[in-house]
């Protein structure tokens, strides 16, 4: 799932979602955002719709040798969505289970 961030100051750069749940989603990119970092996201739900969220950074995932999986990224929370973008969610998830 490709994804656009902004910052609050108006930064915008693009990332790849490795996951999507109704409360959040995990962002791989390769300089991940501080914790605590507010992002304005919207992405686009294969089979669903565009999706768009005010969300918070809560982990900060940094390459790290020792780390067998070697993910960076950063994981989000969903603070403010919308009921119709969550449903959107909710029916991409639900598809992706059937």
């Amino acid at each position: 799932i490709q994804l656009k961030t902004v910052t609050d100051d108006g930064e915008e750069t693009f990332a790849v979602g490795a996951s999507v749940s109704e409360g959040g989603m995990f962002v791989e990119c390769i300089l991940p955002y501080p914790e605590g970092t507010n992002l304005q996201v919207s992405f686009n739900l294969p089979g669903v719709g565009m999706v768009s969220a005010k969300a918070q950074v809560v982990s900060a995932e940094r390459f790290q040798m020792s780390n067998a999986s070697n993910r960076t990224g950063n994981g989000l929370r969903f603070d403010e969505i919308a009921d119709a973008d969550r449903g959107r969610v909710r029916s991409f998830i639900d598809a992706q289970l059937s």
